[in-house]
């Protein structure tokens, strides 16, 4: 979890394809700080069976002060 250059911040996590090959994939990550619960969201395209990929969610929100994140993958 980070601000990055233009003040917004980035949730980063590298996430690995344990299923199937798909051509689809919606990945959320629900980010919980100081009582309040965000979620932001991210897709990936053409996700092979075992691939590991960098995947970086984008939020306005503050999250400077984040407790716990949970992340959900959703097949296309």
């Amino acid at each position: 979890m980070r601000e990055d250059f233009a003040g917004d911040f980035e949730v980063r996590a590298r996430v690995t394809n344990n299923g199937a090959a798909t051509d689809f994939a919606f990945m959320e990550a629900t980010v919980f700080a100081s009582g309040k619960v965000a979620t932001v969201g991210e897709a990936a395209e053409e996700f092979d069976a075992g691939e590991t990929r960098t995947v970086t969610f984008i939020s306005t929100d503050n999250y400077s002060a984040w407790d716990e994140v949970e992340f959900t993958v959703d097949r296309g």
